[in-house]
């Protein structure tokens, strides 16, 4: 990220179409970024989304990257099917791009429900559409998010599902700042909050056992 800001900062403003695609691209690409509000927040990318915002998407010099850029930050892959859905100008997404803002848009639906949740296999390609025959492709999508940090849980090839779910370390999602999103980060607070008593109430237990089994050995 840092490389592509830089990148990004070199230029002359306002920045020029082709090269600020090109960043854009190769950041949505990039296999370790999951972070973009520092770019989506930089001077450069706010005037050049206000001049998309201004002329649509379709007379744009960004041909529909800015605004790819701010799904990717904030919102899911159902945002984006709706906003294509309305304006077939909007770019398609690399088979790369599409599966790592399924992982965002796992991570989102994650976050906004209770911890240690049970999810489905059929409920998550519902949300992530995904085909019903797509059981490898959802369970790659769920090892992967997992070894990168995004998400914790255990997969349950039986019963098709995947169980004790919860955001990982490294799976964030940006914060629109001027936006309405404080629900949202207060219920994924109470959600982490109530995962960790769950977790001491169980430390404690298992304390209690370890002592009392100590006092039957030294009686």
């Amino acid at each position: 990220m840092e490389k592509n800001l830089a990148s990004l900062t070199s230029l002359p403003t306002p920045l020029p179409g082709p090269a600020t695609i090109d960043i854009i691209i190769q950041i949505l690409e990039s296999p370790t970024t999951y972070l973009f509000g520092e770019l989506c927040y930089h001077d450069a990318i706010l005037e050049a989304k206000k001049v998309e915002e201004e002329v649509g998407v379709a007379n744009s010099p960004y041909k529909g990257w800015i605004r790819i850029l701010y799904i990717f930050a904030f919102h899911t892959l159902a945002d984006y099917k709706e906003q294509k859905s309305f304006d077939s100008c909007l770019p398609d997404l690399s088979l790369i791009m599409m599966r790592k803002l399924r992982q965002l848009s796992l991570i989102s639906l994650i976050g906004s429900l209770s911890a240690n949740s049970v999810f489905k296999y059929s409920q998550l390609k519902k949300e992530l559409f995904l085909e019903d025959d797509s059981t490898e492709e959802i369970e790659s999508l769920i090892i992967d998010s997992v070894y990168k940090g995004l998400i914790e849980g255990k997969i349950d090839t039986i019963n098709q599902e995947i169980i004790n779910v919860r955001v990982g370390d490294k799976g964030g999602r940006d914060i629109i700042i001027n936006g309405n999103r404080f629900d949202t980060i207060r219920q994924v607070l109470n959600n982490w909050l109530l995962s960790s008593g769950k977790l001491l109430e169980e430390i404690e237990e298992n304390i209690c056992k370890v002592k009392a089994d100590l006092n039957v050995r030294t009686s």
